[in-house]
């Protein structure tokens, strides 16, 4: 059951924001712009302290971070039922050196973004024959560096708008339950 301290617990602060972030792109050394930083499904899912599901999307609005593609598995992990000329380097580059799409793209000079594509291309044609289910990463594109006091606060606003939506939800729920007259209550409140 829902309580209203549940809710206020949604709540964050500047700080909490700012650690969040932190979190989102783990022990990653963000160097610049543009680079790029994955993050297990799992990890999102069972974030409880900073619900980087939440702040995913909250980030993306506020154009700190852009999701690029989630993949499961490595490349030498994924197997096409006909590979294509580009899957073929993919996973050439993935043999020799290391089977991460990081440094295949880096290796190959293709971007990240256009392997991701390529995957969900052939995916759509069905000619992928083996996924991983097990392992998911999502994969980011850095924005920025840091994140505003500005962009800190639209965002705990936006959050806090919400919170403050359900807790009258709750509170009309609580109402309507202890109300004498149920059907009128209603009535009036749905005028």
């Amino acid at each position: 059951m829902v309580r209203e301290k549940d809710l206020n617990n949604q709540r964050y602060t500047p700080d909490k924001i700012i650690e969040a972030f932190k979190s989102l792109i783990g022990s990653a050394k963000i160097k610049r712009i543009g680079q790029l930083v994955n993050k297990s499904k799992d990890s999102f899912m069972m974030s409880k302290e900073h619900n980087l599901q939440l702040l995913r999307y909250k980030f993306e609005n506020q154009n700190i971070i852009k999701c690029v593609g989630e993949i499961n598995g490595a490349p030498l992990s994924i197997k096409l039922k006909k590979n294509t000329e580009l899957w073929n380097q993919v996973v050439d580059k993935a043999s020799t050196g290391m089977d991460s799409f990081r440094y295949v793209s880096d290796k190959l000079g293709i971007s990240f973004s256009d392997i991701v594509k390529h995957l969900y291309e052939q995916d759509l044609v069905n000619n992928i024959k083996t996924l991983p289910a097990m392992k998911k990463d999502i994969f980011f594109e850095i924005l920025q560096l840091e994140i505003s006091s500005e962009k800190a606060i639209k965002i705990i606003e936006e959050i806090d708008s919400e919170v403050d939506f359900r807790i009258n939800q709750l509170n009309e729920l609580k109402s309507l339950c202890i109300s004498e007259d149920s059907y009128s209550y209603l009535q009036k409140s749905l005028k």
